[in-house]
């Protein structure tokens, strides 16, 4: 099929619904050899997909083939204080390009191999206030921006570059109107972001955010038959704390309970929400990653949680982070300090900052921290990220770039620009590498890990 062709039909199918017309029923009354209408998926129960409706592998856009809904499993969403950071609006156009990267990489540098991304958002944290619309949902809306879609498509496929599995959200609370317009208009809002590429590579479709907060039951299962009307996959449902009122629409149950809980009542938080008969996924226990309160869901039988940090791990899984690493038997006296204008050769090591592991690749580096690092924020970064590699037996660099500890991914675009005198070369063409944080003024660092 050609592309004009598809964008006629787009075109035939969301002029139909505007008219509350069925695009099949037309369809049939023009061939009566068409297929048949699409099964009612409550009706066949929910692990089957209606007639028509496509499955994940088959749905345009994504980078590469999604992930699975169960390999879905440590997801960390809320970073900052009191979860100021909010990695679910990444597909938000009002987020820079750069914060989304810096994001991506915080996710990675938490052990996360998923992320969760909200598709409408009007006032759920910061850079809220989009959707495929611009702004608004639904006919009143006019039809999806193209520009927005298309940055929201990119974002996507680069999670799913980087390694990150995506779960995609509907609606979020604090968007009462947007999801009673969502509700109203379920089918041809379905139908626009399915036929415009928004599930492309997406393993699991949520519902929304806290679903009891603005949908009654007749809302909710109406959302529900759309989207399993143009999805294949599993689709997810989510409640405020401690319910599920509507369990029984999905095939997943994304749980959450309020702050405050102890590992052992997360264990038994856990077992309830199982009771349900349907996968747990302890999407929120807490208001940022917590190791402990996340590997107690897993341990319990959540196959997946929404606060992972470094150190989950998933059951028959191994640890995603190892033990601190060692410095390979560098003598840090041993460093020649030649590029980036700085002399960290004085900095004496801080046992309280930690680097627990880092991560080398062609582009960048991630690293995984444990520590305070001298009060360095994400919004003033004052962590010096210093990168030395190995050549004739002397381990040569120094100062490339500036972090913090949320900025868990450094590019190596400096070093490529010959930032201060580096040697892009000479760095490239080397075996081994190493890396360590020093304070901005140079007094104290990390300790040297080999990467």
């Amino acid at each position: 099929m050609s592309k004009w062709t598809k964008f006629r039909d787009r075109l035939v199918r969301r002029a139909l619904d505007w008219l509350g017309i069925d695009y099949d029923d037309v369809a049939r009354a023009v061939s009566p050899d068409a297929a048949p209408a699409k099964a009612d998926a409550a009706a066949a129960g929910a692990d089957a997909a209606p007639a028509g409706a496509e499955s994940p592998a088959a749905v345009s856009g994504g980078a590469k083939d999604p992930a699975r809904w169960d390999e879905c499993t440590l997801a960390s969403c809320w970073g900052g204080t009191n979860a100021s950071k909010r990695m679910m609006n990444v597909l938000s156009p009002k987020m820079p390009e750069a914060t989304f990267r810096d994001y991506v990489g915080w996710m990675r540098g938490q052990g996360a191999n998923t992320a969760h991304v909200f598709l409408c958002n009007k006032g759920d944290g910061e850079y809220s206030g989009y959707s495929p619309w611009g702004t608004g949902v639904g006919p009143g809306a006019g039809e999806p921006s193209q520009k927005t879609v298309q940055l929201m498509s990119g974002r996507i496929d680069y999670l799913l570059a980087q390694g990150l599995a995506v779960v995609a959200w509907l609606i979020s609370d604090d968007s009462k109107d947007w999801a009673a317009a969502l509700a109203q208009n379920a089918a041809p809002c379905l139908r626009w972001i399915a036929d415009d590429g928004l599930f492309g590579g997406v393993s699991t479709v949520v519902l929304g955010l806290e679903m009891d907060e603005y949908w009654d039951s007749s809302q909710a299962k109406a959302v529900a038959k759309a989207t399993r009307a143009v999805w294949g996959g599993k689709v997810g449902t989510h409640h405020t704390g401690g319910k599920a009122t509507f369990a029984s629409l999905g095939d997943i149950l994304f749980y959450q309970v309020d702050p405050g809980r102890s590992a052992s009542q997360i264990k038994s938080d856990t077992a309830a929400a199982l009771k349900h008969g349907k996968p747990v996924n302890f999407f929120e226990l807490d208001r940022g990653p917590n190791k402990s309160l996340a590997q107690a869901a897993l341990d319990a039988g959540a196959f997946g949680v929404g606060n992972c940090a470094p150190g989950n791990r998933a059951k028959g899984t191994e640890e995603a982070v190892s033990a601190p690493a060692k410095s390979g038997g560098i003598d840090p006296a041993s460093l020649v300090w030649k590029f980036g204008g700085f002399d960290g050769s004085k900095a004496a090591e801080d046992p309280d900052c930690r680097i627990v592991s880092a991560s080398h690749s062609a582009k960048g580096v991630t690293f995984k921290f444990s520590g305070s690092f001298w009060g360095a924020t994400h919004a003033d970064p004052t962590m010096r990220c210093c990168a030395f590699y190995e050549s004739g037996g002397k381990w040569t660099g120094g100062f490339w770039e500036w972090g913090s500890p949320d900025r868990t991914y450094r590019g190596y675009e400096n070093i490529s620009d010959k930032y201060k005198n580096w040697d892009p070369a000479a760095w490239n063409a080397a075996k081994k590498r190493a890396f360590c944080i020093c304070s901005k003024d140079g007094k104290k660092r990390t300790n040297l890990v080999e990467a």
